[in-house]
């Protein structure tokens, strides 16, 4: 499907440059009606919440060393 739309595109003369802002503009509309979805009821918010790293520190550091030592030799 993908290479249909491209071909179509193309066949009606828009550049090269144009074909991905092309794409976007036929996604605005879902884009839009799916943000303000989210906006006006936040319980069935679908977002990604932010993920926060709360695991031992140590592990990172141990794991940094290891790397350190590898690209060393």
């Amino acid at each position: 499907p993908s290479a249909v739309r491209t071909l179509l595109i193309a066949i009606m003369g828009f550049p090269t440059k144009m074909f991905t802002p092309l794409f976007a503009l036929g996604r605005l509309p879902g884009w839009i009606a799916q943000y303000r979805e989210m906006i006006s009821d936040p319980a069935k918010r679908i977002g990604r919440p932010r993920q926060v790293y709360t695991g031992e520190a140590e592990r990172f550091e141990q794991a940094k060393k290891m790397m350190e030592a590898m690209s060393a030799g």
